[in-house]
């Protein structure tokens, strides 16, 4: 509920909410998003009638969204209230493909752990390290052309995504604010499968290569020293 009340407390107003419920098991949270919806009619809950994936229930929102540019929020996470605004400002001005944001990192109870301060635009980090997280705001068309979130992966298909575009865009706009509250928790996917995200990373960044005109033995890319850092070749 502490997202939709932050989305609710928004400074800029022009947004849309699209939740996508995708068959959860657990349904405590259905009366909480209905009531919002209720109260709130930017916000709209679609249910799959099956288990579908994060990829496929991202793909659901972008295919649901009317806006000429969406962003993926966790469901456990915030945004600082002026977030959208400054979201607003670089789209009104600028119209970047990709715009990012910095982020702080907390506990489950929201307390703060640190502060990620993340560098502008470097292409050639972003192939070391996924290091664009929260928040990321895409343009719509965009993600049209590069084929939107790729179906069936079940973890890293944030950074496969910024990968792809990658490949046919370097119109990145980082904002250097703090407007993404990411809490952390020691069953998230990410802290759990740490095998399978850096072969689906590996994956990607190969894939990425190749679209850049590569063939795999031109160039590659191989593990770095520690988790979720690679090398490429």
């Amino acid at each position: 509920e502490l997202l939709l009340f932050s989305l609710h407390a928004q400074t800029y107003p022009q947004w849309e909410c699209i939740i996508i419920d995708d068959t959860s098991t657990v349904t405590e949270h259905l009366p909480v998003i209905k009531k919002w919806c209720l109260k709130d009619a930017r916000f709209r809950l679609i249910q799959h009638e099956q288990n579908q994936g994060v990829s496929n229930a991202c793909q659901t929102g972008i295919e649901k969204a009317t806006g000429s540019y969406l962003c993926v929020v966790d469901h456990d996470d915030q945004l600082e209230p002026q977030a959208l605004f400054e979201v607003a400002k670089v789209i009104q001005h600028q119209q970047p493909d990709v715009i990012y944001s910095d982020e702080m990192l907390t506990y489950e109870d929201g307390t703060m752990i640190r502060c990620t301060f993340r560098p502008d635009f470097n292409y050639h980090f972003l192939l070391s390290h996924p290091y664009i997280v929260h928040l990321t705001v895409f343009r719509r068309d965009v993600l049209r052309e590069v084929g939107g979130f790729k179906a069936g992966l079940l973890v890293s298909q944030d950074y496969d995504l910024l990968l792809r575009i990658a490949a046919a865009s370097q119109s990145f706009f980082h904002i250097p604010r703090v407007l993404y509250r990411w809490r952390t928790h020691s069953s998230s996917t990410g802290h759990q499968q740490t095998d399978k995200v850096m072969a689906a990373s590996l994956a990607a960044l190969n894939e990425h290569l190749q679209l850049r005109g590569f063939s795999p033995t031109e160039a590659w890319a191989t593990k770095g020293l520690s988790f979720n850092f690679f090398r490429v070749h």
